[in-house]
């Protein structure tokens, strides 16, 4: 399902070029494109010219602490009161 405008004209371009049947649903807004008697089958598909582009996000990656990197468990303190002082 193309996202932009854009790329929706260029379905409909190579659809056109490669006599193509498309069918637009305008709720959705998607292009399915049904081969017709008349249709060029190209010898290289379209998504082997573009190249692939990197993600833009940057990996995260949640690692989960040790059992022994906690250190002591402390009881639930009730506010403005501290029983836990450091001497």
């Amino acid at each position: 399902m193309p996202a932009t405008s854009y790329q929706r004209l260029l379905v409909h371009r190579c659809s056109a070029y490669y006599k193509l049947s498309p069918e637009t649903d305008p709720v959705s807004k998607t292009i399915s494109v049904l081969p017709s008697a008349d249709s060029k089958i190209p010898n290289r598909r379209i998504a082997a010219l573009v190249p692939a582009q990197p993600s833009t996000h940057p990996t995260i990656k949640i690692m989960r602490r040790s059992t022994t990197d906690r250190g002591p468990v402390k009881p639930h303190s009730q506010a403005g009161f501290n029983c836990w002082r450091r001497s």
